[in-house]
């Protein structure tokens, strides 16, 4: 080996396990007031090696990994800007979804009524009711997708990644079950033959002969006529049944699931009193969801004001991080 010419180390290679960016790429340990040797014991957020003893600017010698990175944590503000950018593109998205619910759902409503009092027929009101739940669910969908968009520079293991998984699958069945929903209210008189189904008060849409528990007739759904006889009577009704209750376990998939996936992202700004709203919230809405109807239905309201109050403010704390990450010190 010629001295005057030293072996210079291996070129560090994007593809390799853990690799990151060089540390000059991150803030310098006198600007972090980092100790610029490591102390005590610290594992590598990439391969778990023991840190302690190296210098903070250098290093990690098992997979090149930054040590600086390590101590300073997966931490948002020095994700990089695009990343952040998707976040906050998804989290508005989500808001957007929350306000389409309550415009659509109340015109729905009004609509509603007006149909009633007017034609003596609900149809353009559970058109409406039903267009805005399949709307907001794909404006949902697709705001959550971005939004649980993975860390392409995250060192380590992810910790969001069952939560966005399971939030992922609990939003495009609810999304489907929302676009079904509404498909069927194209079908003439679907609504009011499942009412009649259930309840059989209505007379000409279901007639009906024989004893409870043995009932034999016909229903008429969009000009079709389909006879229900003696133990085939309640199966649509349990059909429906079934569709709701899965409809329900998706929205209980996609509330928790989602709670969990803000904490992992609260953590990362980090912002403890957040944190700490989003885990009451996530065991106190479901409360307000079903003991709140006790309180003349408005838990349910409530419930739904909160959780888009804790999304504005993971928005707004995204602002704020990603103005920190675009600052010159950071940059």
């Amino acid at each position: 080996m010629n001295p005057s010419h030293p072996e210079l180390p291996p070129p560090l290679d994007p593809s390799a396990r853990g690799w990151a960016p060089p540390a000059a790429a991150w803030p310098s340990v006198e600007a972090t007031g980092i100790p610029a040797t490591v102390m005590d014991s610290r594992p590598c957020l990439s391969c778990g090696y023991d840190l302690k003893g190296l210098h903070s600017a250098g290093v990690c010698p098992e997979c090149n990994a930054p040590v600086i990175r390590s101590l300073l944590g997966n931490l948002l503000r020095y994700a990089s800007l695009d990343y952040l950018k998707t976040l906050k593109q998804g989290c508005l998205i989500v808001e957007l979804s929350f306000a389409a619910s309550v415009i659509l759902g109340g015109l729905g409503i009004v609509a509603a009524m007006g149909s009633t009092f007017l034609l003596g027929s609900a149809r353009a009101g559970e058109f409406l009711s039903a267009g805005a739940e399949a709307l907001s669910a794909t404006i949902g969908l697709v705001g959550w997708w971005i939004f649980t968009t993975p860390d392409p520079g995250l060192v380590g293991e992810d910790a969001g990644t069952s939560s966005r998984k399971v939030l992922r699958f609990a939003l495009i069945g609810g999304a489907v079950f929302a676009l079904a929903k509404f498909s069927l209210t194209f079908v003439p008189g679907f609504s009011q033959a499942a009412r009649n189904l259930a309840f059989a008060t209505t007379p000409g849409a279901l007639a009906t002969s024989g004893t409870p528990g043995n009932v034999t007739g016909t229903i008429n759904i969009g000009g079709t006529s389909a006879v229900v006889g003696p133990g085939l009577s309640w199966w649509p009704v349990a059909l429906l049944g079934a569709i709701g209750i899965i409809n329900v376990g998706f929205t209980i998939t996609k509330f928790f699931a989602s709670m969990l996936y803000l904490r992992g992202i609260v953590r990362r700004m980090p912002d403890p009193a957040l944190e700490v709203h989003v885990r009451r919230f996530m065991w106190n809405g479901p409360l307000l969801v079903t003991l709140g109807l006790l309180l003349c239905g408005t838990g349910p309201i409530i419930a739904f004001v909160l959780n888009w109050i804790i999304i504005d403010k993971v928005r707004n704390r995204l602002n704020a991080t990603t103005a920190i990450a675009a600052s010159p010190e950071m940059v």
